[in-house]
């Protein structure tokens, strides 16, 4: 139960830091939502690349923040929350932060997705593969290869 409750704070923490970001950059929020995998903020669109890659940077940001005041348990798990964020994966705050970033960068909006795309496919195909190592040399459990294959099932119903 109390690991429950540290990623719940850690997760409230993530959410929080997107509404912050959000605000500074002058985003109205309309509300969080629940969705598999997660939440996500309900929020009218940013307007500008790089105030779009500030939304989606101000969740990991407020987890790194976070894991500096609070260290310990709490820490740890803010910063594991950061650190997974900030990876390209999937749909996740990383690949959509990074295809903003590079949609600034190229003003190319299909080479940026292509960008994005390229690197998520990476980072899913690496860590899928490392958890399939994990589960098939008995140093880990199966739960992150069930993760990594539903990311990968998952690539095929987005964009």
């Amino acid at each position: 139960m109390r690991q429950f409750l540290l990623l719940a704070a850690a997760i409230m923490i993530h959410e929080l830091g997107h509404i912050a970001a959000a605000f500074f950059v002058g985003v109205r929020v309309r509300g969080m939502r629940a969705r598999a995998g997660g939440f996500y903020i309900d929020a009218d669109a940013a307007g500008s690349y790089p105030r779009a890659a500030l939304v989606y940077l101000g969740g990991a940001a407020a987890n790194l923040v976070s894991a500096l005041i609070f260290r310990g348990e709490l820490g740890a798990y803010c910063l594991g929350a950061a650190i997974f964020n900030l990876l390209p994966l999937p749909t996740s705050d990383g690949e959509r932060a990074l295809e903003s970033i590079a949609s600034w960068l190229t003003d190319d909006p299909y080479l940026s997705w292509r960008i994005a795309r390229a690197a998520s496919d990476a980072a899913t195909a690496l860590l899928w593969t490392s958890s399939m190592y994990m589960c098939l040399t008995g140093r880990g459990g199966a739960m992150p290869l069930v993760f990594a294959t539903a990311l990968i099932v998952a690539r095929t119903y987005t964009r």
